[in-house]
């Protein structure tokens, strides 16, 4: 399911809060549009401070802790098929075994996935989506894009998205209106679980940066399956030309 604004710069930042920025002579080859990706961050971070900020902030003082845990662990189990389908696109048959095992646990144990009875018993969550399976095909990052409303992206995550659209369980619901309204929930209870982390961006000297070398970093961290990499990586998965 695509994120809003700054949602998913923030889920990077979970795992990234301490990582330094990449050279500044990648600068041009990684992001050579930074004058309107500028621009459009900047509109994205206003529309998420007058309005995701206060609706996640409502949402984690009204919500109980055990719901809003629930409420995660669901939204988490849907995103199973789009890992399930990756894994075996990316020919890692233990790691969709793995998945679907998780899935099936958590689905029927785990009442329909309110409950994460998996990870407990040794089935740990993974995600995979299309952009990590195009970057495993050797389809290189391509340039740095902040889209309006979406945020944080480039051309290779850009038509990942695009696939994995398709692969979502909600799709398959008849009806628009609880569609629109699961996946509103969705976005405001993953936007209020990150609520602790926007004030890494807040005091960043230069948050725009911070952001963009993040996810980047993240991004291809994922295509490596969490390998270390060196400035040689760096410049290669970067390359878009």
């Amino acid at each position: 399911m695509p994120k809003m604004i700054s949602l998913c710069t923030l889920s990077l930042l979970l795992s990234l809060t301490g990582c330094a920025s990449l050279d500044a002579e990648f600068s041009d080859t990684r992001d050579p549009y930074e004058d309107i990706n500028r621009h459009i961050y900047a509109f994205n971070e206003t529309l998420d401070h007058y309005m995701l900020r206060p609706l996640s902030q409502g949402y984690q003082q009204i919500v109980p802790t055990p719901v809003n845990q629930s409420i995660t662990h669901f939204f988490n189990n849907l995103t199973s098929l789009t890992t399930l389908l990756n894994s075996l696109l990316q020919h890692k048959p233990q790691a969709a075994g793995h998945t679907a095992v998780r899935f099936t646990l958590n689905s029927t144990v785990g009442l329909a996935g309110l409950l994460d009875v998996a990870t407990p018993l040794g089935w740990p969550q993974h995600q995979e989506d299309f952009a990590q399976t195009l970057g495993t095909w050797g389809m290189q990052s391509g340039p740095y894009l902040v889209l309006p409303v979406f945020g944080p992206s480039s051309m290779r995550n850009l038509a990942g998205r695009l696939v994995d659209w398709w692969t979502e369980p909600l799709n398959a619901l008849p009806n628009d209106t609880p569609k629109y309204a699961l996946r509103s929930l969705d976005l405001i209870d993953q936007r209020a679980d990150l609520l602790p982390l926007s004030r890494v961006v807040d005091q960043a000297l230069d948050p725009y940066s911070l952001v963009r070398d993040a996810y980047l970093q993240r991004q291809a961290s994922a295509v490596r399956d969490g390998a270390s990499q060196t400035p040689d990586d760096w410049d290669d998965d970067y390359l878009y030309d």
